[in-house]
């Protein structure tokens, strides 16, 4: 379960909503194609608890703890060119990393941590 103890009550129970974080935009992540079969790994911060992903081209996505690939054949696809927002899955541990890689071809991916 994600660590909620530096907050108040108030804060802990709308972290889903990104109060409980703050508005950080990021460099933009290159993303490789699935050809080339490189995951790109970002290390989210420890307070980011949403998201939002505006990628350039089709792309798959993980959460994980240590850097992993991403499985071409089980992993979920964000579409290109949209906006999506994701809750961070904080009860997996303390670093949590985000994993990409291009469904079919290379491009970018805008990122802001909430």
């Amino acid at each position: 379960m994600a660590d909620l103890h530096k907050f108040t009550v108030q804060e802990s129970l709308n972290a889903s909503q990104g109060h409980s974080g703050g508005w950080s935009v990021k460099d933009r992540l290159t993303i490789n194609t699935a050809a080339s079969a490189t995951t790109i790994h970002h290390a989210l911060d420890a307070s980011t608890t949403i998201i939002l992903l505006q990628p350039t081209v089709e792309m798959k996505f993980s959460f994980t703890v240590a850097e992993t690939n991403v499985d071409a054949d089980d992993d979920l696809i964000i579409p290109a060119d949209s906006i999506t927002s994701l809750v961070v899955p904080r009860g997996l541990g303390s670093t949590i990393n985000l994993n990409i890689l291009g469904a079919s071809s290379a491009g970018t991916c805008k990122v802001v941590e909430v």
